[in-house]
């Protein structure tokens, strides 16, 4: 499972982040960008002062979802 994951997501990459924020260098400097074409599923303990997920975990893919239902969830 987790090497067709792999595969799914490589055939997505790109040179650049996706996202209209820029990410800071200290949490962009190991990360290999994909295009926002599927969608994954992540469990994590609570949002940080700065908008990002604290102690995350993923927990797979969702092929039952379309990426444009998807609403990220309000930082609390």
């Amino acid at each position: 499972m987790i090497a067709s994951n792999t595969r799914q997501l490589e055939k997505l990459g790109r040179p650049t982040s996706p996202f209209d924020l820029e990410v800071p260098r200290e949490h962009a400097r190991d990360a290999r960008w994909v295009e926002s074409r599927l969608v994954g599923e992540m469990e994590f303990r609570q949002w940080t002062s700065d908008g990002r997920l604290r102690h995350p975990a993923w927990r797979g893919m969702r092929p039952d979802r379309d990426p444009l239902s998807v609403v990220l969830p309000a930082a609390q």
